[in-house]
């Protein structure tokens, strides 16, 4: 018997269907990031949010920093250190692995960020080495891609500000 659960599991561990796969771990990590942001916020209202440069640079110019440059630059840091724990560990070595280093960094310029972000980090670092089987560059743009489409609406909304 084949599952709703079981159906949404094959998809992300299994690289077909693109445009469909980068939509639903769009989708699942937003649908973890969300709660744990209001969480943390709910938890620690007066931490800080990450300065993020709003004030010193154009919107537009935020916009593509946040939704289309750093995506990539991320993705492309996070491909070594998770190729090496899958090597070292296996794929839920380097997933958490990942997932947990990348929540550091980001509580590095506001405490309570990595809480939001190392969900995230789970659906891309999974992504990247699901796609990785097509090639690097696939894995790197499907991650990039994904990760994306999280940062667009807060991309947004900062520029905004």
């Amino acid at each position: 018997m084949n599952t709703a659960s079981s159906r949404a599991t094959d998809l992300l561990f299994t690289p077909r269907r693109w445009v469909l796969y980068v939509l639903v771990a769009a989708a699942l990590s937003l649908a973890g990031a969300i709660p744990l942001a209001a969480l943390a916020r709910l938890l620690f209202p007066e931490a800080p949010a990450p300065d993020l440069g709003g004030g010193s640079v154009s919107a537009g110019t935020l916009v593509v920093l946040i939704a289309i440059v750093s995506p990539v630059i991320e993705t492309l840091l996070m491909s070594g250190p998770v190729l090496l724990l899958n090597r070292l560990g296996g794929r839920w070595v380097a997933v958490v692995g990942s997932a947990m280093l990348w929540g550091v960094l980001h509580s590095l310029l506001a405490p309570t960020w990595g809480v939001a972000i190392w969900w995230p980090f789970l659906i891309f670092s999974t992504a990247f080495l699901t796609w990785r089987e097509k090639g690097y560059w696939i894995g790197i743009a499907t991650a990039a891609t994904i990760h994306l489409l999280n940062n667009v609406g807060p991309a947004l909304l900062i520029a905004r500000g």
